[in-house]
């Protein structure tokens, strides 16, 4: 995947490409993800126009906050983001 896929994504910018989206965004983020992943992840999230944004960041996590934090991860989910985002019928 590295060599692959890595090569392929490093010219993407969202901050330039993505201003605007129609749906929800959830941002979550580990607080000890690298500094060059969150500050680019935040700048893009915080001019971000949608719907509805909200951030959450976990604290004893870095890169992939659901298999580090997965029961704070699994709350959030459940408790938080599917409720607003999927209406009950």
């Amino acid at each position: 995947m590295f060599t692959v896929m890595y090569p392929q994504l490093q010219n993407i910018d969202f901050r330039q490409t993505v201003k605007q989206l129609e749906v929800p965004v959830y941002l979550l983020v580990g607080a000890a993800e690298l500094k060059g992943r969150s500050d680019l992840a935040t700048e893009w999230f915080d001019m971000l126009k949608a719907p509805r944004k909200q951030r959450f960041t976990f604290e004893n996590s870095s890169h992939s906050v659901a298999f580090e934090q997965f029961e704070a991860f699994s709350k959030i989910m459940t408790e938080t983001i599917l409720p607003k985002t999927y209406l009950k019928p």
